[in-house]
Order: structure tokens, then C-alpha cells, then sequence
């Protein structure tokens, strides 16, 4: 180095001109080399980005509300059993055991019916003694009204000859005074027996009366004894299945303790709370009040159709009731209770059946809402407002919800038909910002 460096020094100063050029052609030549091996960078594009959603084209339509809402099914006839006499249980149905079904009027059980027959026949004799009783008090009727006819003629002879023998004695002074006597103790004994009989007369419809009221209480007695020996046999009210027993053979049973409990699961009904402004915006009521219907209280409701779910299986076939009526209100939850009624013959399910205990969803036709439409929930926001596509740009504009069912809305207000539905969920999306529509449809 120190030689080049010697040397440089004693070169003229074109000489350094000269080697300062060709290292700068050098560097040159060597960075053309090197760009031949950088591949050019694409081209910017400074234009604006899209946002990709998917739309759905608005128009009205006429939908029917459903009110959703949850119940237990009951049976509708449900009855206790108790028996009305007591005694020992010597026989009973063959399958008195619960959740069997016992067809109306079969036996359910016997009690030991000796003492009640011994009470029928002895009530049954009273009532022979007293119409006994009356057919002789009637005939000693009969006999005296007789009697008395030939005591009354009695009565006038021994007047006529009391007084003819009086006068013969006072004023012809014939006879003497004890054949006077003697006519006339013969007419007072005659009167005194007429005078007892017409007494005993007029008692006898006293007597009457008194014994055909004896004889109604002897027959009121034998009813209770024939009504207590048929209570002996117990058969079913009604076809229907057997919920509770607590009866056996050889049990002593006393009146009033229930024993069996019978429920008819042909006829079920599903109480079913409801918001009273549902209520009031969607049931449909029968207006048209009769006569005899002028309490202050709900109009009758129509009787329209209701699906029925069991909760623990949505899956299955789903089956029908009718809304039957207004149980009651509650205003501590501002509720009102309605009734709904399954007939089950006319729901033959192919899979788990309905059946009292189960926990439903229920769903009741309401009235219906015109001109409204219908979008997915969650294209309405929390404001109350959706988005729409308008010439390839975001628009939000604020509409009226009338009703949210299920995952859907029903719009009323703020939308006219055509109008193009963002349907994408977006997150405080920006206005107007530019949209590339991947889906267009109806919903």
C-alpha cells in the first residue's frame, strides 16, 4: 500500500482522474449485474376495497302469529275413589294394579255385603208393618163410618121412646118412674157411644196421616238400605287408567278414605301461561256474547289450532289441540292462563305418545299481521334498524318491528318491497362503504 500510495503521489493529477473513473465504472458495471437478478415489484393498485355480503330481496306477505309457550299436561277427568261404607274388601279386580286401564264399569271391589242385606231385609219388614198398619187403621175406618149410621138411627129410637114413656108418666100417670129411668140411662149410654165414635172418627185422619208418614220414613230407610248394599260393589265411572291404589283383599275400608284414583287420558289439557300484551295484540276471541254469558270476564275464545311438543323429544310427530278458554289472570305476572285441549283419539302418534306428566312447548295460532316482512333476526340491530344494499353501497335505515317469533322479525315500517336485505352479520359496519353482493334471494 505504501508503494501505490508512493507512487500516486508522484503521478501527475490526470493520473488520479484517470483510476477514480474506472472504479466508478467498475461500481456500475457490478450494480446492472445485480439488478438483472431483482424481480420487479407489482404494480399498487390504489382503488377502494369491497365488502363481501349476502342479501335477500324484502317484500310483504300476510303471516300468522304463533304464541309460544309452555305447559303440563293433565287429564281432564281425574277422580278419586272412596268407598261409602266401611267393611272388609273380599274381592277385587283381577288387575288392580296402577297404569293398567280398566274399562267403565267393570268391578274394582267387593266389600262384604251380609250386615247390608240384614239392614235391607229388616227395613224392608218396617215397611210391610206399616202399610199393614195403615190398610187396618183404613178398614176400622170404613167400619166405623158403618157403625155410626146404625148408632145415629139407635140414638133417635131410644129418644123417642125415652120421651114417650116420660110423657105417658107426667101427664097421662101411667107407667111409673123407673121405667122413665131405665129409657132414659138406655138413650145416654147410646148417645155417649155415638158421641166416642164420632170422636174416634175424626181422629182417623190423623192417624192416617201420622202412618203414612211413618210408612215414608220405613221406605226412605229401605232406600238407604238398598242404596248401602249396592255401595258393596265398586265398578269403574269410566273407561280410563288406574293413577293410585291403595286397596287390597281382606282390607277393612271406612267411608271417605281414598283408595283409588282413575284418570280418562282420552280428553288432555295443557295449561299454558301467555304475556297478557300477546294476549291481548294476537288470541283471537268470540266477540259475540250471549245472554247468558253477561259476567265481566274474557269473551270465549275461537277455537283454533295448537301444536304440541313434548320437550324432551321435538323430533317427534307433532300433535294437536284446539285453545279451549281463559283459565284465569295473574296479576302478579301480568299472565293470563288459558286452557288447551287434546283430544288424543284424534292424534295417533307414530312415536312416543303424549301422555299426562310431560313438560310441552306449545304453539297457538293467533291472528295474523298483513303487510309485513319477514327477516332473520339478526338483521335487525339492537337500534332498531337494518342495512341495505343501495346501489352497491351500505345504507341503515331504521324500521318498526311489530313482532319477533323464533329466529325471526316482522317489519312493518321502513321498508318497501324490493328493498335488498343484508343478511351477512356485520359489526358497526361503515356507511356507504363499497359492497360486492355474493347471494341475492328471497326469505
Amino acid at each position: 500500500m505504501k508503494q501505490i500510495k508512493k507512487l500516486i503521489d508522484q503521478k501527475p493529477v490526470y493520473t488520479r482522474i484517470l483510476i477514480c473513473f474506472i472504479i466508478l465504472m467498475a461500481g456500475l458495471i457490478l450494480m446492472s449485474g445485480l439488478s438483472l437478478f431483482k424481480k420487479p415489484p407489482g404494480k399498487s393498485n390504489n382503488g377502494e376495497k369491497s365488502l363481501k355480503v349476502d342479501i335477500l330481496k324484502a317484500r310483504y306477505e300476510n303471516i300468522q302469529v304463533f304464541i309460544k309457550g309452555y305447559g303440563e299436561i293433565h287429564s281432564l277427568n281425574s277422580v278419586s275413589l272412596s268407598p261409602e261404607i266401611s267393611g272388609e274388601i273380599i274381592k277385587v279386580h283381577p288387575r288392580l294394579d296402577t297404569g293398567e286401564i280398566i274399562k267403565k264399569d267393570e268391578l274394582l271391589f267387593y266389600i262384604n255385603p251380609v250386615n247390608y242385606k240384614a239392614a235391607q231385609q229388616e227395613a224392608y219388614a218396617r215397611v210391610k208393618q206399616r202399610e199393614s198398619v195403615l190398610l187396618r187403621i183404613d178398614l176400622e175406618h170404613k167400619t166405623d163410618l158403618i157403625r155410626i149410621k146404625t148408632m145415629h138411627r139407635n140414638q133417635t129410637l131410644a129418644k123417642s121412646e125415652f120421651e114417650r114413656v116420660s110423657k105417658l108418666y107426667n101427664t097421662d100417670k101411667i107407667g111409673t118412674l123407673t121405667g122413665v129411668d131405665r129409657a132414659e140411662h138406655t138413650y145416654n149410654e147410646i148417645k155417649d157411644v155415638v158421641d166416642q165414635l164420632n170422636k174416634k172418627i175424626e181422629i182417623y185422619p190423623v192417624l192416617i196421616m201420622e202412618n203414612k208418614a211413618f210408612l215414608e220414613s220405613a221406605k226412605a230407610q229401605l232406600k238407604i238400605a238398598d242404596a248401602n248394599l249396592n255401595r258393596c260393589t265398586v265398578k269403574a265411572p269410566f273407561t280410563g287408567r288406574l293413577k293410585d291404589v291403595f286397596v287390597e283383599k281382606g282390607q277393612y275400608v271406612i267411608p271417605g278414605k281414598n283408595i283409588i284414583t282413575m284418570a280418562d287420558d282420552s280428553v288432555l289439557e295443557i295449561y299454558v301461561s301467555i304475556d297478557s300484551i300477546d294476549a291481548k295484540n294476537w288470541l283471537i276471541f268470540d266477540n259475540k256474547k250471549t245472554e247468558k254469558e253477561n259476567l265481566n270476564w274474557f269473551f270465549p275464545l275461537k277455537k283454533v289450532k295448537c301444536y304440541i311438543n313434548w320437550t324432551d323429544n321435538q323430533k317427534q310427530d307433532v300433535q294437536y289441540g284446539f285453545l279451549h278458554r281463559v283459565v284465569n289472570f295473574n296479576p302478579k305476572t301480568r299472565t293470563l292462563l288459558v286452557a288447551i285441549r287434546i283430544n288424543t283419539q284424534n292424534n295417533q302418534s307414530k312415536s312416543f305418545p303424549l301422555v299426562e306428566g310431560m313438560f310441552c312447548t306449545v304453539k297457538i295460532s293467533g291472528k295474523f299481521i298483513k303487510n309485513v316482512i319477514k327477516l332473520p333476526i339478526w338483521t335487525v340491530n339492537f337500534e332498531n334498524s337494518v342495512y341495505l344494499a343501495k346501489e352497491n353501497r351500505l345504507k341503515t335505515i331504521p324500521v318498526k318491528v311489530v313482532r319477533t317469533e323464533d329466529d325471526y322479525v316482522y317489519v312493518s315500517d321502513g321498508l318497501t318491497p324490493g328493498d335488498m336485505v343484508i343478511t351477512t352479520r356485520l359489526v358497526n359496519p361503515l356507511e356507504n362503504i363499497l359492497l360486492e353482493i355474493t347471494e341475492a334471494g328471497h326469505h
